[in-house]
């Protein structure tokens, strides 16, 4: 069975106004695996059809991700 995300900040449908916006998230595994990587997606659309940043994989346990999202 694969791991549970919960997405912990930002709240679903929460408008941000920041350019370098903080993401974060629990992660939990059933059989006790530790997060080994993670990768964030960030789109402008509900479809992800356009991603407007992506960290590609990350080899990191960490669970919070600052975005570069500034130009």
């Amino acid at each position: 069975m694969p791991p549970v995300v919960t997405i912990v900040e930002p709240l679903e449908g929460e408008y941000l106004s920041t350019e370098t916006p903080t993401l974060s998230w629990e992660y939990y595994d059933l059989e006790g695996v530790e997060q080994s990587y993670y990768q964030v997606q960030i789109s402008n659309t509900s479809d992800f059809s356009i991603i407007i940043h992506d960290s590609y994989a990350q080899a990191s346990g960490d669970t919070s991700y600052i975005s570069p999202l500034k130009n």
